[in-house]
């Protein structure tokens, strides 16, 4: 918020909110959270004398002291006046604005420290499904191993017979030859 612009901002003409944003030479476009708004009170001021919007009603407030202005904006927004009346107690009590932002403050803290262990345990959740469903995997291949050996091990023993029965028709074998001759 600007109080008192400079000649760049006055060359906008009845302008009194400027959005800027980052763009890249080469058009790429990334989702960046720079993004600049630059709003003129003085210009707002002289360019606004009436308030057809709540947007009017803040400006107002932020940007004048004049008692005819309060008078205006409360006229047209009551809520404002719990708002006129906090900046007073604030002003002759600032002690007391500094405790408000110490308690928002430490609220904010105690949020962010919530956030993140439900973010933490929200993780080991994650991870715990995960570890659960890699165990099943683990144990549907260890059956599925165990499936493979118990058939190696049939061929194993079949192989075992059929050298045996190999074997024995090779002596007989050797043996006719033998009577033959």
């Amino acid at each position: 918020m600007i109080e008192n612009s400079s000649g760049v901002f006055r060359q906008a003409g009845d302008h009194y909110i400027h959005h800027f944003k980052q763009t890249s030479d080469t058009g790429l476009k990334l989702d960046l959270i720079q993004e600049y708004i630059f709003i003129t009170l003085d210009v707002f001021r002289e360019i606004t004398h009436n308030i057809s919007a709540e947007l009017d009603a803040w400006m107002y407030f932020l940007s004048s002291d004049h008692p005819a202005d309060i008078m205006s904006v409360i006229e047209a927004y009551p809520y404002f006046k719990g708002l006129y009346s906090d900046m007073i107690k604030f002003q002759r009590k600032p002690k007391e604005l500094v405790n408000m932002f110490s308690e928002a403050l430490a609220i904010m803290d105690r949020n962010t420290v919530k956030y993140m262990m439900e973010d933490r345990e929200e993780k080991i959740r994650q991870l715990s499904i995960e570890n659960e469903q890699q165990a099943g995997k683990i144990e549907l291949q260890a059956g599925e191993i165990g499936l493979q050996a118990n058939k190696i091990e049939q061929l194993a023993s079949e192989n075992e017979q059929l050298s045996k029965k190999i074997d024995e028709l090779t002596k007989r074998l050797d043996s006719l030859e033998s009577q033959h001759k």
